[in-house]
């Protein structure tokens, strides 16, 4: 078992897209001769184990450039959370230059999970809504589909990518997984269902499209907009050859390295500050090819970073839940739900309804102070909805509203699909304070959708997490403070002030 302390999952760290991790300038070049199996014997000490957690836009890059290893064979592992594993595209290793390498999280909708009304389908089998996670390999214009039904979030996972001889394998928790082609059918019952099918793995020509540039990068890529690796990872490792599924096993077993093993071009630890230094002072320690990065852990996010490399935390506001206070709504739908539809882009999704009456003209507060960024009016037949920027980059959209307030007004039109809305530049919109009414929920869909997302129509929905509420999980009998987090489907919730 990995001891690890638990991933709060409402904790988020951006890092610097500059930030920089350093590598020793000896280069090692893939070895020609027939080498001793890597032995593998680190250091454990559970008081001194971090870990490097990723929010929107969260990355850290080294300073290890592709043209280091990539065209030779070559190994690259390390230890990974998920938090979310229903998500889009998240890169856990990648490249911060030109061409693209992902390796990480596949898009939902790439493996067996469905999304309600996908293309007008009316019936679903037991695919729609309850997928396996998929991980996924792109390199230039190779692509590669792995279905990991073990794939958890919460849980640490060990993910190697190998090329040896070209061909391109990848191994989850010390075993070799398969590409597969996903294509649509249906049941016996007439139902859509997805099924997989084996695919060949990639196998990379001498040269090709898009080959990566740059820098290895972790948790966000340079090539691919909106990609982004949600959770925590430690303990990376690029060895200058191509491993054997044995010695894959070893290091998952052994967890950590010591910067001396045969083969090891870099690795990198995030582990605790040295005693006696001030966090923002502590400094990068290279112990032989090891680099030991400083985090530290604390009472209000669990990780920050330590180091003056990193910058940055999504946590530039403080959304209240929308809801007049002690007004109890219930999470209809939460945040990477298995059903039925907050999927992919639309991870990270909300759907309240009141609970103890019905939500249909039920008031709506401005969860924290921003300025419309976007709008869609209420028409018959419509509900509307707004956008609000609350942060630089950071909005969040209220839906399915049957009212709107009296300042949301003005813009410039836009038409986006059959729908015209009205947008604003970054700063210019009418500013709607924290508690003041959005507006009421509409009688179409009788609910409230809330999100954060990056922006206006730029697809993807980021992690929206509340601070300062109560929650309950028997219905409204006995409620808990919450600080900070994700409200969860089924749970009751409501503001306190």
């Amino acid at each position: 078992m990995r001891h690890r302390p638990i991933l709060v999952a409402a904790a988020m760290i951006v890092l610097s897209s500059a930030a920089l991790i350093p590598l020793a300038g000896q280069q090692i070049k893939p070895g020609v001769l027939k080498k001793p199996p890597v032995t593998f014997a680190p250091p454990y000490d559970p008081a001194d184990n971090r870990a490097l957690l990723f929010g929107w836009t969260g990355t850290a890059e080294t300073t290890l450039t592709f043209d280091r290893f990539f065209d030779g064979d070559h190994t690259l592992m390390g230890w990974f959370m998920p938090q979310y594993t229903r998500a889009y595209t998240g890169p856990i290793f990648a490249n911060g230059g030109s061409g693209t390498y992902v390796v990480g999280h596949g898009s939902y909708y790439l493996g067996t999970g469905f999304h309600a009304g996908s293309d007008g389908e009316s019936k679903y089998g037991a695919g729609y809504g309850s997928g396996h996670p998929v991980l996924y390999v792109r390199i230039g214009g190779f692509k590669a589909v792995y279905l990991a039904p073990s794939y958890a979030a919460g849980v640490w996972h060990h993910l190697a990518v190998v090329r040896n001889g070209g061909v391109i394998r990848l191994f989850l928790d010390g075993k070799r997984l398969t590409p597969v082609t996903i294509a649509k059918g249906t049941g016996r019952d007439g139902r859509v269902i997805k099924r997989a099918s084996p695919a060949p793995e990639i196998k990379l020509s001498a040269t090709f499209t898009g080959k990566p540039q740059g820098r290895l990068r972790f948790g966000r890529t340079g090539s691919l907009a909106g990609a982004q690796a949600y959770g925590m990872i430690d303990d990376v490792a690029v060895f200058s050859r191509a491993l054997t599924a044995a010695e894959i096993a070893a290091a998952r077993d052994q967890r950590r390295f010591t910067g001396q093993e045969t083969d090891l071009l870099a690795s990198w630890s995030f582990d605790r500050a040295p005693s006696g230094r001030a966090s923002d002072a502590a400094e990068i320690q290279q112990k032989g090819r090891l680099f030991v990065v400083p985090v530290k852990a604390t009472a209000a996010d669990a990780w920050a970073m330590a180091s003056t490399f990193f910058l940055g935390s999504t946590d530039a506001a403080d959304p209240r839940v929308p809801f007049p206070v002690n007004e109890p709504w219930r999470v209809a739908q939460g945040a990477d739900s298995p059903t039925p539809s907050h999927h992919d882009a639309s991870a990270f999704s909300y759907d309240f309804v009141r609970a103890t009456t019905g939500s249909v003209g039920a008031t709506i507060l401005c969860a924290a102070t921003g300025r419309v960024s976007m709008y869609k009016p209420i028409k018959t037949g419509d509900e509307g909805n707004v956008v609000l920027e609350i942060a630089d980059g950071i909005h969040v959209t209220y839906g399915h509203l049957g009212s709107l307030n009296a300042k949301i007004k003005g813009g410039t039109a836009k038409d986006f699909g059959s729908k015209t809305r009205y947008v604003f530049a970054p700063g210019q919109g009418p500013l709607i304070k924290a508690g003041e009414v959005i507006g009421t929920v509409g009688a179409t869909s009788k609910h409230l959708h809330i999100d954060g997302n990056a922006g206006n129509a730029v697809g993807v929905t980021i992690p929206l997490a509340f601070f300062n509420y109560q929650a309950s999980d028997d219905q409204g009998k006995t409620w808990k403070p919450v600080v900070k987090g994700t409200p969860s489907k089924g749970q009751w919730i409501r503001r306190v002030q």
